[in-house]
């Protein structure tokens, strides 16, 4: 176990990046200008020059993140409204099993929509009249080693007119009814097949009812969508939580570690562009990378909004059903924060695909998300107005930084066992 380092002075970290800065915007430049200085100034400070940083370009359609949620949710909203209407038009075999038929596919579209897939990095390859230029920000310490660790925060923050909490249960409301819609139709198809004609008027009427309920209850599941769609963004979030204190934890991250380079570990530090937009970031960089880096010995741990109160959060986990990203990795955090006495947990993330750890899970990497959360006002913030530094927890930024720095140390520990083998 490494020694804790002094309590880090984090607001002052955290001051010059905690401003809007949307993909794209001044703002946003003025903050990878920043990072990208002071990054540099770790590398000329440290004993062997072993820090490189460097900026790789993305650019990517402004228009993107519309074109991948409006394929997803108009193809759902045409299978849903097709189940809907099968339930009063197809009302005798063997008709109503295209009813069971649109119910699964009601059931793989939820599947299909809460999972990374190659049609959506197909989507982010198109190029348009409006192309927006951004960086991702990489500080590389090559040790030569096998083994390479590679943390990664975004850095670009984004407003939105609907909060965080309020979208999440949003998202909850839609696919849980879809859910339900798609199990009832299908029992409802059985049901018709093998009952429903012998059943007297007044019974018949209590399903047709339910039926109508039903339909209702879909049409609301579509405005609910469409409200989502077109929510409005814009560049108002200080975004000091998401992701200002992922950005701080990875920088102080780099200066220890430039200082006190690893042996037998490399080290990759990445700020990643446009995650607001659709982890563009990430999936660029993996993109690029990909042909670089060896899966077998490449992990990679995220840091997204680890300044908030409550439990350290390793999101392990993600889609309907669950999609591991990681086993290995989450275990030995999850054993690293018990050791320091910090609470923490492995989450399941089910219905979001909204961290930079999960296209670069898709590619083959192990990779993990950690986070920081309790149900109060920095988690009502995000994605406002309101997420500034006033909602930074201190104490949650040292916990994440230790035991980040004593993962890389547990690591180069358990590598030099196998060296000497």
């Amino acid at each position: 176990m490494s020694k804790k380092d002094e309590k880090t002075d984090w607001m002052k970290i955290l001051e010059p990046i905690a401003i809007p800065r949307r993909a794209g915007s001044e703002e946003e430049k003025k903050v990878r200008d920043h990072i990208v200085k002071e990054w540099e100034s770790f590398g000329s400070e440290s004993e062997d020059g072993s820090v490189k940083v460097n900026k790789l370009d993305v650019i990517f359609s402004k228009d993107t993140p519309k074109v991948v949620s409006g394929f997803f949710i108009l193809g759902f909203v045409l299978i849903l409204l097709w189940n809907l209407l099968s339930l009063y038009i197809f009302r005798e075999p063997p008709h109503i099993y295209i009813t069971c038929f649109f119910s699964v596919l009601i059931i793989f579209s939820l599947m299909a929509g809460s999972r990374w897939n190659s049609i959506v990095e197909v989507l982010y390859r198109r190029k348009t009249a409006n192309m927006i230029k951004t960086a991702n920000i990489e500080a590389v310490i090559d040790r030569k080693a096998q083994k390479t660790i590679i943390f990664t925060a975004h850095y670009d923050s984004k407003s939105q007119s609907i909060g965080f909490l309020p979208r999440l249960f949003m998202a909850g409301f839609c696919y849980g009814s879809a859910l339900f819609i798609a199990m009832y139709s299908i029992l409802y198809s059985v049901y018709l097949i093998n009952i429903m004609k012998k059943l007297p008027p007044a019974q018949e009427l209590i399903i047709h009812r339910l039926n109508s309920a039903i339909v209702l209850l879909g049409f609301l599941i579509i405005l609910v969508l469409a409200l989502f769609y077109f929510i409005g963004s814009g560049n108002k979030s200080p975004g000091a939580v998401d992701n200002g204190s992922g950005v701080a934890v990875l920088t102080c991250l780099l200066k220890h570690f430039s200082e006190n380079p690893p042996d037998d570990v490399n080290l990759r530090f990445v700020a990643t562009a446009a995650e607001e937009d659709g982890l563009i970031g990430a999936v660029k960089y993996i993109e690029k990378m990909e042909s670089v880096l060896d899966k077998g010995n490449t992990c990679f741990v995220n840091l997204d909004s680890v300044g908030a109160k409550g439990k350290l959060l390793i999101i392990d986990r993600y889609g309907i059903p669950p999609v591991s990203t990681s086993k290995a990795v989450s275990a030995k955090i999850l054993k690293t924060a018990n050791e320091f006495g910090i609470p923490a947990k492995r989450v399941y993330s089910p219905m979001g695909v909204g961290y930079d750890s999960i296209p670069i899970a898709y590619k083959g990497y192990e990779s993990v998300t950690l986070a920081h959360c309790g149900f109060d006002k920095a988690l009502w913030s995000i994605h406002s107005g309101g997420d500034s530094l006033a909602n930074i927890d201190p104490d949650a930024l040292q916990n994440t930084y230790e035991v980040c720095k004593s993962y890389v140390f547990s690591t180069q520990r358990s590598q030099r066992g196998k060296d000497s083998r």
